[in-house]
């Protein structure tokens, strides 16, 4: 949705463009020359609900130009990116449940088909409503892929590896979807594309095999053989020990009959409560300034094409060093380190908007800015390697849909955040600051997660697989 609020800027007379989302006017010939003496007046709102002599600039399609919502409109996509974000909020708390109740796959695929039916759907919309409709439940079919998504990865690969294979895969998606946009720069045919890489996803299904570690926990141990075998094979290692997995279902079996079934009220349970509630601040925090970053581009100076392609670019090398960094390092060095650095940045904002000269603002501002979106991808990529480690496989996909859950709430605030529209650019970046810098303290109070073996159980957490299903030579 961050393409979706763009406003390309309208013309009235067919002589002076107005920006709305910059907040100034330039007047241009036909052929897009500035030229200072040509008498032309300002188009402001106000004239422009008794004028029908005025057009959008043709620079791109959005929903913003699909229903004119500009002006006492502009709200109304606002409202639509806080809908979609809901959808995601409910979608991440649903494909956590599904995740741990009926597996990784099917909460991944058939979630993505979804995605994908919805998207199509979304380009015959007729109205702002239908969309935000059709909106809301895209938001609900990826919150539902992200717990498990997520969750899947790490419940095959070792410790070591982990940091490597998942922390680039979110900038990779976000840089195609930055190039996407500037060559189509058109909202239905965006969604056409969304829909056509979605499908890419379905290539490996009969070939990827459900999680061992969720099939073991289920007690489904002859399926689990059956995947650590194949994988054996694949790599053409010995077949390891895997009698472990009859150990964890026993006890999963004994805690079933006891009448355990795992919610989303067993996060909170004594032996992981303190993680639940840290982590989902933290990812609160960090949703926030991005979103707010993203949303809030077209406040920034320069090109918004640009300013899109940079915020989703240039954080895929700092996820690459974030990588190297929690190996080398720990997971909770490394991510403090950089939330403390982006509230640094934040608060070199303030300054610079409370002191500097109003022509000396907009580029420093803009590079700050990036620089702290850079830092938070960094962060949260390494919380969600930290709270996948911290947290046993039982809950695992839930406690990642809860913290999903979290973020998307900010998603949901973050669109009336918006810099230089809703509030003062010194007053946003005052509040990223604070925000930030608390988190920094909170990540203080957790443990390290480095080297140590995931746990299986919530209830006994001295069952561990770690050296049996993910650091042998599967």
């Amino acid at each position: 949705m961050m393409f979706g609020k763009y406003n390309p800027g309208w013309s009235c007379q067919g002589d002076t463009w107005f920006n709305l989302t910059e907040n100034n006017h330039h007047t241009i010939q036909q052929d897009g020359t500035n030229v200072s003496e040509f008498t032309s007046r300002l188009c402001s709102c106000g004239e422009m609900k008794t004028s029908r002599n005025w057009t959008f600039n043709n620079a791109a399609s959005t929903i913003i130009t699909e229903w004119n919502l500009i002006c006492d409109d502009s709200w109304k996509s606002s409202l639509i990116v806080s809908v979609q974000m809901t959808g995601v909020l409910f979608g991440a708390y649903a494909g956590g449940q599904i995740g741990d109740t009926f597996g990784r796959k099917f909460s991944i695929h058939g979630s993505c088909a979804l995605m994908v039916i919805a998207n199509l759907v979304a380009i015959f919309s007729v109205s702002w409503q239908m969309y935000a409709a059709i909106m809301f439940f895209i938001g609900l079919f990826v919150g539902c892929i992200l717990p498990s998504c997520y969750v899947y990865n790490f419940e095959f690969l070792p410790s070591w590896w982990r940091g490597f294979i998942t922390l680039p895969i979110w900038s990779l998606s976000t840089c195609l979807f930055a190039l996407c946009v500037m060559a189509l720069k058109n909202w239905r045919h965006l969604h056409v594309a969304i829909a056509f890489i979605a499908l890419l996803a379905f290539l490996p299904v009969f070939w990827l095999p459900e999680s061992m570690r969720f099939l073991a926990v289920h007690g489904h141990l002859k399926k689990a053989n059956k995947v650590v075998k194949r994988i054996s094979r694949l790599n053409k290692t010995p077949l390891p020990d895997t009698s472990i997995m009859e150990t964890i279902a026993k006890i999963e079996s004994r805690s079933l009959k006891a009448g355990a079934s795992y919610t989303y009220l067993h996060l909170f349970h004594i032996n992981v409560r303190k993680y639940t509630l840290v982590l989902g601040y933290i990812w609160f925090v960090l949703a926030l300034s991005q979103y707010m970053i993203g949303f809030g581009l077209s406040a920034l100076s320069g090109d918004f094409f640009v300013n899109m392609l940079l915020f989703f670019a240039l954080p895929f090398p700092v996820r690459l060093i974030a990588a190297f960094l929690v190996t080398k390092f720990g997971r909770k060095l490394t991510a403090s380190v950089l939330l403390l650095l982006s509230s640094i940045f934040s608060f070199v904002i303030v300054v610079i908007q409370l002191v500097a000269l109003q022509e000396g603002k907009g580029l420093p501002t803009t590079v700050l800015a990036i620089g702290i979106n850079m830092l938070t991808e960094g962060a949260w990529g390494t919380t969600v390697i930290f709270g996948n480690e911290l947290f046993p496989t039982d809950i695992r996909t839930l406690s990642y849909g809860f913290c999903s859950s979290a973020a998307r709430l900010a998603a949901i605030i973050a669109p009336h955040l918006i810099p230089k529209h809703s509030l003062p650019m010194y007053a946003a970046f005052i509040i990223q600051g604070l925000l930030q810098l608390t988190s920094f303290a909170a990540y203080l109070t957790l443990p390290e997660s480095k080297g140590k073996p995931l746990q299986e159980n919530l209830i006994r957490q001295d069952v561990t697989t770690e050296q049996h299903m993910t650091s042998t030579n599967i």
